[in-house]
């Protein structure tokens, strides 16, 4: 049993046996074109040799020079319409080209464009999530940077000039967002904190951690501070200093005011390198010091 025609085959078919008699005929006229302008290149040229060889008799050697212009512009004439033929030959090519994808296109299944369609829908969902993403992050980033300046805020209304403990004693200087411990008489060398110190601490815990418990943003840097004496301990003064601070910080962390700020309460050293009194000398009692500086920090960390 012989299968069924299809019609679209058909179709295609006849169109092509076309677009083919059309092509053979643009062809054939071409070759036509050419082979005529062949010829009149070759009259083009025995008229030029009889202009040579009669250049004596004027009025033919005029009419001549006329014929060749005359056979010059038909060649150009031909020329052009060669191009355009060859132009069209081009085009059509092009249009039976097109006109076979677009009938291709239409009879194949859309399976290929089912799948860019998924892809692209995944690559927009991809995008999307990207872009909550970012949202969230600049989200977070505005509540920390409102946190910071809340806290900076905090900070900058502490105060620290009217505490009590800065009026209390001349050993005690209050600068700015900082209290600085001066002439407690660490002993050169040595990292054990003074009596006198260990009093001063039990005596103002709840004034010194206050600020700590009242706003969540709001830390301590205990920083420890040497003279230019050599220590005695293998890193030197940064280790010494390092030492005092940690010492400082376990007294205070002893005070019931403040034994619960373990988190908030971080200690560093700067050896030798911010002395109040800059000399040569090495023993000055002044610049072996602890120094509370209160800064903030973002709770979104």
């Amino acid at each position: 049993m012989k299968d069924p025609i299809n019609p679209f085959t058909s179709f295609t078919d006849l169109l092509a046996g076309f677009l083919a008699v059309i092509m053979l005929l643009l062809v054939n006229q071409l070759l036509i074109t050419v082979q005529k302008q062949n010829e009149l290149e070759k009259q083009t040229k025995e008229l030029e040799q009889a202009n040579i060889a009669q250049n004596k008799q004027v009025e033919v050697t005029g009419k001549l020079l006329d014929e060749i212009e005359r056979k010059k512009d038909e060649i150009n004439q031909v020329t052009k319409d060669k191009d355009e033929y060859q132009r069209r030959i081009a085009q059509l090519s092009d249009s039976a080209s097109d006109l076979a994808n677009k009938l291709l296109q239409a009879t194949s299944d859309s399976y290929a464009d089912k799948l860019r369609l998924t892809d692209t829908q995944d690559a927009l969902e991809q995008e999307r999530f990207k872009l909550t993403l970012v949202r969230n992050e600049l989200v977070k980033r505005e509540q920390e940077i409102a946190e910071l300046k809340k806290a900076k805020e905090a900070i900058d209304n502490l105060k620290i000039d009217n505490f009590s403990i800065c009026k209390s004693s001349d050993k005690i200087r209050c600068e700015g967002t900082q209290i600085v411990f001066v002439d407690f008489k660490f002993g050169s060398g040595k990292s054990e904190l003074p009596q006198e110190l260990k009093d001063k601490i039990h005596a103002d815990s709840k004034q010194i951690c206050d600020p700590l418990i009242r706003i969540p943003q709001v830390e301590i840097v205990i920083e420890g501070h040497t003279d230019i004496a050599r220590s005695p301990l293998r890193h030197g003064n940064y280790e010494l200093g390092i030492q005092r601070a940690l010492n400082f910080r376990e007294q205070l962390l002893k005070e019931a005011n403040c034994n619960n700020l373990d988190n908030k309460i971080s200690v560093a050293s700067y050896g030798p390198n911010h002395p109040i009194i800059k000399t040569d000398e090495a023993n000055v009692p002044e610049n072996r010091r602890i120094t509370l500086r209160y800064t903030y920090y973002s709770s979104a960390n």
